[in-house]
C-alpha cells in the first residue's frame, strides 16, 4: 500500500516543531511498517537523504539488533525502550537507545513512532547489562574491555573473527603478549600501545594502526581506545574498538606497486578511488601533460579533467567497472590542462584489484596528431557528401580519367561539365606557371567565346590573375557594346598548392545564379579532390607507421615490411638480413638525467643510424631503446659489418648533454630462419648474447647461440673457445719468429694473470688479461727480423719501427678481443712516468691491464735468455723492478710481484737452473 503521511497540511507545523524539539531522531512508520516520515536529525545520524527513507518498506537496512524480530511488524503494539545498533549508510555502526510508541486512530492501529538517541556510556565497565551485551555482540567492529593495567576482561565475536583467535585465548592477555608492531615494522613498546596510552593519559587514542602477531601471521588493525573514568576521574578501564585494515594496506601496497610500474610510462596514467573518485596516484607524464602538481591532482577527480562529461555520464562509464560487469572500458574524449586548453585523448580504464574499496587505473593517450589527421579526412568526406549534386559531372570526368583519355580531352570535359553545371555558355581551365597561366582546357556552346584566352597574363585585371592573386573564387561582370557578360572563376587546388583556375562565362540572358561562384568552387575542389584525398591518406598512413619521437618506422610498420621482405626473398631466392640494436645502459640516462634527456638520446641515435642505411633498407624503432635494421639483398656477414659500423657511429661522438653511449647488436640472415618471426627471434637472441658478453659489440647469429641463450655455462665455454682459437693462431705466428723468444707470450700471459689475481682481480678479468698477454707482441709481425733480433744498439729509425708494434698489434686484435683487451695490448709499453709509447700515457691514465702487462713483459725479458743480454737472477730482477717502481712500473704491480714471488705460486715456483 502507498505510504500514509501522518503530517498533513494542518499538522505540518506541529510535526516540524516536534522534530526540532526532540534531541535525537524520530521515525514514523505506518501500520504496515512503511516509513511515513523521518526527522532531519535522524537522516543526518544515519547518513540517508530523507527521500531514500520515506516510503521504504521493511525490512529496513539501518536496523542491526536482537530486540526487533524480522518481518513486516518490527515493533510491538505497546510502548517499549531498548538498546539497538544502527547501521549508517556508509556501513559504519552506532549504538543507540530506541523508544517506540504506538500510534492509534481510534481503535485502529495507525502505526508507530520511533525515537532514536545515541546510547550513553554505561557506568563502570562498559559492557553494561544484558541488553548492552547484545548490542556489543552485534557490532561489526571488534571490541575489547581492558583493565587499567591493560589486561583484557572481555571481547565480542567480531574481535575473535578479526584476530582469528578464540575468546578464551584473548581474555586475560596483556598487550605485551601480542608483540605489536608499527606500520614500518618496528616494535611498539608496552607503554606506547594505544590502550596503555589511553589508560595513562586519560585521553582517547584514535585510528592507530598496529600489527598484532598471531599464529597465522600479523593481523593489521586500526584501534580506537576510549578510557573509562572512575569516581576520582582516573581511568579504571579502557574500551578498545578496532577494525581490520589488512585490505586497506593491501590496496595501498597495490597502488604503490602499480605506481612504480607505470611511473616510467610515456602515456598518462591516473589511479583513482572507485568510491570518492579522487586521484590517489598519477605518473610523471600526467603531471607534465596537464601542468598540475601532484598535490593539486590529489584534491581532484577525473571530472575536473573531462570537460565533455558530467557526473551522470561519468558514472555511466565507471559503474560497469565498479559492478564487475566489464573488465575494461575505452572511449575518446578531451582532456583539460591547468591552463584551460584541451586536447583529444583515448582513455582506457580498468578495475585494479579485488580489495575494498578498489581503485580504477586509467591510461590516457594523447591522440592529437591522429585526431587532426582523422578530422581532416572526415572534413574531406563531408565535403564529398555535400557535393552529391555534382556526382553526375564527376562520374563522367572520372570515367574519362579511368579509361586514360588524353589530358587535353579530360580537361575539355571538365570545362564542359562546369558549363552545364552552372548554366553558362563557355568554360575554360588554366594551369598556373611561372610565366603566367596557360589554358589547358576549353569548351563552349556554338558561337560562344571561351572563358579564358590561350595565354592569360600573370598580373592585370584578367580573371585568372584575380584568382591567382586572391586565391578565392571570383565573379566579374562587364558591360560593353555587345551587352553584359558574367564570368565566374574558382581556384583549383591540389592539396595546399594552388594548381590553376576554372572559369565559366555567359551573358546576362543566361541568368547565372548569384551562388555560381560557390557552386563552381565546390566543383573545382572535385578536380583536385583525388590528389587531396591521396595526400590526406598518405599523411594518416605515415602517422600510423611512424614513431612520433624519432621519426623512424614504428614496430607495426617494421613487422609488416619484415614479413613482406621475407616472402619476397623466399619467392625469388634472394637474401635478407636483420640487425637488432639496443642502446647500452640507456636506463641510467632516464634515471639520472630524466626522460627528456633520454628522448634526446633516442632522437640522436635514430639520426646516426638512419644516416647509415641504404636505399631499400628500413630502420625502425621497435621498443623503448631498441632499433631494428632490415637489410634486403644482404648476406649475414655484410649485415654484421653494417651493424658494426652502426656500433662505431654510436660510440664515435658524445651525445649532447649525456656523453658517450654505446650500442649492442645482434644479426641474423634468412639462411638461419625461414620465417620472419623466427628471423627476429634469432637476431634478438644474438643481441641478448652481446648484452651478456660485455656490450658495445655486434654478434652474428650462429646455431650454437640457441644453446648459449638457454645455457649460460655453455655460452661462456663457446665464447672462450671461439676467441682463444683466433688468439692461439696469432700467438703461434709471433712465437715462430725466433727460438729464443718462443714461449715468451705464454710466459708473459701467465705472469700477468698471476699479478692480476694478486692485485684482487676476479678470475674472469684475470683470464681476459691472460688472453691479451698471449698476443701482446703480435704487432712485431710487421717488424723486420734484422731489426727485431739485432744484438747491437738500434738506430732511431729502427727504434721507431719497433715502437710501432704496440699500436699495430692493437689494430690486429681489435676484431678478436674486447675493447679493454685491445687497450691493454696497445698500452703494454707505456711507462708510469709517461715516457713510454705509443701514446705517452702516465699514471692512472694507463689502463690497469696495460700496467700489469708492462711489468710482466719486462720481468720475462730480464729473467729469460736473449740475444742481447744475460738473464738476471730472480733476486736481481726483483731489485731492478724495485728500482724502477714509480718510474717505469706501477708501484702497486711491483708490490704484487714481490708477494707473488715470495709465495712461490706459479709461475714463480723454483728458479730456473
Amino acid at each position: 500500500m502507498a505510504p500514509r503521511r501522518l503530517t498533513g497540511p494542518r499538522a505540518d507545523a506541529l510535526t516540524r516543531a516536534l522534530f526540532d524539539a526532540v534531541p535525537g531522531g524520530i521515525l514514523v512508520l505506518d501500520a504496515a511498517g512503511v516509513v511515513a516520515d523521518a526527522s532531519p536529525a535522524l537522516c543526518e545520524m544515519l547518513g540517508y537523504p530523507r527521500d531514500e527513507m520515506v516510503g521504504r518498506a521493511p525490512p529496513h537496512p539501518w536496523w542491526v539488533d536482537g530486540m526487533l524480530a524480522a518481518g513486516t511488524r518490527r515493533f510491538s503494539p505497546a510502548a517499549r525502550e531498548a538498546p539497538a545498533v544502527l547501521v549508517r549508510r556508509d556501513g559504519t555502526t552506532i549504538a543507540a537507545i530506541v523508544r517506540t510508541a504506538p500510534l492509534r486512530d481510534g481503535d485502529d492501529d495507525a502505526g508507530t513512532v520511533v525515537s532514536v538517541a545515541p546510547a550513553p556510556l554505561a557506568p563502570g565497565l562498559p559492557m553494561g547489562d544484558e541488553s548492552h551485551r547484545a548490542v556489543v555482540a552485534a557490532l561489526h567492529e571488534g571490541v575489547m574491555v581492558h583493565r587499567a593495567d591493560g589486561t583484557i576482561l572481555s571481547c565480542n565475536p567480531s574481535a575473535e573473527r578479526i584476530l582469528g583467535v578464540p575468546a578464551e585465548r584473548i581474555v586475560g592477555r596483556r598487550p605485551a603478549t601480542w608483540d605489536a608492531v608499527r606500520e614500518d615494522g618496528t616494535p611498539i613498546p608496552d607503554e606506547e600501545y594505544p590502550v596503555a596510552l589511553a589508560a595513562t593519559t586519560g585521553r582517547p587514542q584514535t585510528d592507530v594502526v598496529v600489527g598484532l602477531r598471531t599464529d597465522d601471521g600479523v593481523r593489521w588493525i586500526a584501534v580506537n581506545a576510549q578510557p573509562v573514568p572512575g569516581d576520582d576521574g582516573r581511568p579504571i578501564a579502557v574500551v578498545a574498538s578496532f577494525t581490520d585494515v589488512a585490505a586497506r594496506r593491501r590496496r595501498e601496497e597495490l597502488v604503490a606497486r602499480l605506481g612504480r610500474i607505470l611511473e616510467q610510462s610515456r602515456d598518462e596514467v591516473y589511479v583513482f578511488d572507485v568510491r570518492s573518485l579522487r586521484f590517489v596516484q598519477v605518473n610523471r607524464s600526467a603531471l607534465a601533460n596537464t601542468g598540475y602538481a601532484m598535490g593539486e591532482l590529489e584534491a581532484m577527480t577525473p571530472l575536473d579533467l573531462l570537460p565533455e562529461l558530467d557526473a551522470a555520464a561519468f558514472a555511466a562509464v565507471v559503474e560497469p567497472l565498479r559492478s564487475a560487469d566489464v573488465e575494461r572500458v575505452q572511449f575518446e574524449t578531451r582532456f583539460r590542462r591547468k591552463d584551460g586548453t584541451t586536447y583529444p585523448v583515448d582513455v582506457r580504464m580498468q578495475l585494479v584489484g579485488t580489495e575494498t574499496p578498489a581503485v580504477i587505473a586509467a591510461v590516457v593517450l594523447d591522440i592529437t596528431a591522429r585526431h587532426a589527421a582523422e578530422q581532416e579526412l572526415r572534413r574531406r568526406e563531408a565535403e564529398n557528401r555535400r557535393l552529391a549534386r555534382e556526382q553526375g559531372a564527376l562520374r563522367r570526368v572520372a570515367t574519362a580519367v579511368a579509361v586514360e583519355r588524353d589530358p587535353e580531352s579530360v580537361f575539355d570535359l571538365v570545362c564542359e561539365e562546369a558549363v552545364r553545371l552552372i548554366g553558362a555558355r563557355g568554360g575554360g581551365l588554366v594551369r598556373y606557371e611561372d610565366g603566367g597561366a596557360a589554358r589547358v582546357g576549353a569548351w563552349s556552346v556554338a558561337g560562344a567565346a571561351p572563358a579564358f584566352g590561350p595565354h592569360e597574363p600573370p598580373d592585370g585585371e584578367g580573371v585568372a590573375a584575380l584568382v591567382r592573386r586572391t586565391g578565392r573564387a571570383a565573379r566579374v561582370e562587364r558591360a560593353d557594346g555587345e551587352g553584359a557578360s558574367v564570368t565566374v572563376a574558382a581556384p583549383v587546388r591540389a592539396g595546399e598548392r594552388l594548381w590553376g583556375a576554372i572559369a565559366v562565362a555567359g551573358t546576362e540572358a543566361d541568368r547565372i545564379a548569384p551562388d555560381a561562384a560557390d557552386r563552381l568552387g565546390r566543383f573545382a575542389e572535385l578536380v583536385g579532390i583525388a590528389i587531396s584525398n591521396a595526400e590526406a591518406r598518405a599523411r594518416l598512413a605515415a602517422l600510423a607507421a611512424t614513431d612520433h619521437l624519432t621519426g623512424l618506422a614504428n614496430h607495426r610498420a617494421f613487422q609488416e615490411r619484415l614479413a613482406q621482405e621475407v616472402v619476397r626473398a623466399g619467392r625469388h631466392g634472394r637474401r635478407v638480413s636483420l640487425a637488432v640494436l639496443d642502446l647500452d645502459h640507456f636506463k641510467r640516462v632516464n634515471d639520472d638525467l630524466g626522460h627528456q634527456a633520454g628522448d634526446a638520446v633516442l632522437r640522436e641515435a635514430a639520426r646516426r643510424l638512419a644516416a647509415l642505411t641504404r636505399a631499400g633498407d628500413l630502420i625502425a624503432r621497435v621498443g623503448g631503446d631498441e632499433f631494428a635494421w632490415l637489410m634486403p639483398e644482404t648476406a649475414g656477414m655484410e649485415a654484421w659489418q653494417a651493424a658494426d659500423r652502426a656500433r662505431e657511429a654510436i660510440a664515435a661522438e658524445p651525445f649532447p648533454g649525456v656523453g658517450h653511449m654505446s650500442v649492442s647488436a645482434g644479426v641474423c640472415d634468412l639462411d638461419q630462419a625461414p620465417h620472419h618471426s623466427e628471423l627476429f627471434r634469432l637476431a634478438d637472441g644474438a643481441l641478448y648474447w652481446a648484452k651478456q658478453h660485455g656490450r658495445d659489440v655486434a654478434f652474428l647469429y650462429s646455431p650454437e647461440v640457441v644453446e648459449v641463450l638457454s645455457d649460460a655455462e655453455h655460452a661462456e665455454r663457446l665464447t672462450r673457445l671461439q676467441a682463444l682459437q683466433s688468439i692461439r693462431v696469432l700467438a703461434r705466428a709471433v712465437d715462430a719468429k725466433d727460438t729464443s723468444t718462443r714461449q715468451h707470450s705464454e710466459r708473459v700471459s701467465e705472469v700477468a694473470g698471476a699479478l692480476a689475481i694478486a692485485l684482487g682481480w676476479d678470475a674472469e678479468a684475470a683470464s681476459a688479461l691472460r688472453d691479451a698477454g698471449l698476443v701482446h707482441d703480435v704487432g712485431k709481425i710487421a717488424v723486420p727480423d734484422a731489426i727485431l733480433f739485432k744484438p747491437d744498439r738500434l738506430t732511431p729509425e729502427e727504434f721507431r719501427r719497433v715502437t710501432a708494434h704496440a699500436a699495430l698489434g692493437a689494430q690486429m686484435v681489435a676484431d678478436v678481443l674486447s675493447a679493454d683487451q685491445v687497450a691493454w695490448v696497445r698500452g703494454h709499453h707505456e711507462r708510469w712516468d709517461g715516457r713510454g709509447y705509443p701514446d705517452g700515457l702516465a699514471g692512472e691514465a694507463i689502463p690497469e691491464g696495460a700496467r700489469i702487462l708492462t711489468l710482466a713483459d719486462s720481468w720475462d725479458v730480464m729473467t729469460s735468455q736473449r740475444p742481447y743480454g744475460v738473464p738476471l737472477s730472480r733476486e736481481d730482477a726483483l731489485a731492478e723492478c724495485r728500482r724502477c717502481s714509480g718510474a717505469q712500473f706501477w708501484p702497486a704491480a711491483v708490490e704484487a710481484l714481490e708477494r707473488a714471488v715470495a709465495g712461490g705460486a706459479p709461475p714463480f715456483g723454483p728458479a730456473r737452473p
